[in-house]
């Protein structure tokens, strides 16, 4: 199981950043991507599924080079909805 925090690194070895959220349904075991930060002002980018070419403990390789994650897309993280049966 991946968890934020964890390395992201690129298939030319470079640091992408981290994980910031593991992006699905864990309790259906769907598994979409991940939203990784890079640096302490970077915004969240989403790196799909597809592009996760390993997982070790600790760390995530992914498929692409570091110049490829820049241009990877924001991700925005879904609004929360409680709800309550009334």
């Amino acid at each position: 199981m991946i968890e934020p925090g964890w390395r992201v690194l690129g298939s030319d070895g470079a640091e992408l950043g981290a994980v910031d959220q593991v992006v699905g349904d864990s309790v259906a075991g769907i598994f979409n991507g991940l939203s990784i930060v890079a640096g302490v002002f970077g915004g969240p980018r989403y790196l799909e599924a597809e592009r996760v070419a390993g997982i070790y403990q600790g760390c995530v390789e992914a498929d692409i080079d570091a110049a490829a994650a820049e241009q990877l897309p924001p991700h925005e993280a879904a609004a929360s909805v409680e709800i309550r049966p009334d």
